[in-house]
C-alpha cells in the first residue's frame, strides 16, 4: 500500500530504449479554499455579466 501523499506509480518496459527514462509529473501542495478566496473572485465575475451582450 501506498503511502498517502503518493497516489499512484507506473511502470513500464520498453524495449528499444537504450538508456534508462525517466518520468515524474510536476505537483505540490494544495491549499484548503474557502469562501473567503472564492467568492471575492464570483463577485467579480459576476459584476462583468451586466455588460455581457446577447448574441442572435
Amino acid at each position: 500500500m501506498l503511502p498517502e501523499e503518493i497516489d499512484s506509480i507506473r511502470l513500464g518496459r520498453y524495449d528499444g530504449l537504450e538508456e534508462s527514462y525517466d518520468e515524474k509529473p510536476d505537483g505540490g501542495i494544495v491549499s484548503d479554499m474557502t469562501n473567503a478566496h472564492i467568492k471575492p473572485i464570483i463577485l467579480k465575475k459576476e459584476e462583468k455579466l451586466k455588460n455581457y451582450q446577447k448574441c442572435d
